[in-house]
């Protein structure tokens, strides 16, 4: 864990200063003279942080339950019950989530945080870019899959700490592509330049981005435990910060590129 950077400011400037060397820093991670970690993160893109603020603003916007219950019911459900049931035929398996999972990934489109069904539905255009988007995600678990166990195209004795290396690559996985659906819908990039930019820019913020991802997985979970009640909060939410949060990236620069779209 890096050591706190000095909050001491210069009152002319009014800048913060390297902890080790005292030269002014802007919005670098690290110290351009001595190559000191700073707290930027730590200050600007803390996933703790950002779930805090958001939900402060979520409280106030317009919360539709009736998209909740539509969203779970329509979509998630639907989803659980063909996974479930193709789950011992891994072609059929993927091939079902491959056409029900870009509807779960709607959401992460709907304007001005509108969660309503009449958005979700005017959404729907976004279809076939997520379908591309999870398609690229399948091929990815698929190749990990067969690296790791040589399954489902032949058998393969295996070291066990293959699983452990799987389990890691799919977590990193989850905390790259994590702002791609976002930069899909709202900066008009195809699902491969989003995954591409996503991994970028994500390389001093990958911790964060899983952190983001673990805290929101575990509200949900929390929220399924109380007999679904906790999810018609927690679901939109989770969409809503994690949209937030690759809002943030764009305003520290972290995503140029889509920034200058």
């Amino acid at each position: 864990m890096a050591k706190k950077q000095s909050k001491q400011s210069d009152k002319q400037t009014n800048s913060i200063k390297c902890w080790k060397c005292s030269t002014v820093l802007g919005s670098e991670f690290f110290c351009p003279h001595c190559g000191t970690e700073t707290d930027f993160i730590e200050h600007n893109l803390s996933a703790r942080q950002e779930i805090t603020s958001d939900w402060k603003r979520f409280r106030k916007i317009d919360k539709s339950f009736r998209f909740s219950v539509f969203f779970i019911l329509v979509i998630l459900l639907p989803l659980g019950v063909v996974a479930w049931f193709t789950r011992s035929n891994y072609w059929l398996n993927n091939m079902a989530l491959l056409v029900l999972t870009p509807f779960a990934l709607v959401p992460f489109s709907l304007p001005n945080d509108t969660f309503s069904i009449s958005a979700y539905v005017k959404s729907l255009r976004y279809y076939p870019s997520y379908l591309g988007f999870v398609a690229i995600s399948i091929v990815y678990f698929f190749v990990l899959k067969v690296v790791c166990t040589g399954e489902p195209l032949y058998s393969l004795v295996y070291d066990p700490i293959l699983h452990l290396v799987r389990l890691v690559m799919v977590l990193y996985w989850i905390a790259v592509i994590l702002p791609a659906p976002v930069l899909i819908a709202k900066y008009g990039v195809n699902p491969w330049q989003a995954i591409m930019i996503a991994y970028k820019a994500g390389k001093n913020t990958r911790w964060q981005q899983f952190f983001l991802a673990v805290i929101l997985t575990c509200a949900n979970v929390v929220g399924l435990l109380t007999l679904g009640y906790g999810l018609l909060y927690s679901l939109p939410f989770s969409f809503y910060s994690i949209s937030g949060y690759v809002q943030r990236m764009v305003e520290c620069g972290l995503l140029e590129e889509v920034d200058s779209n």
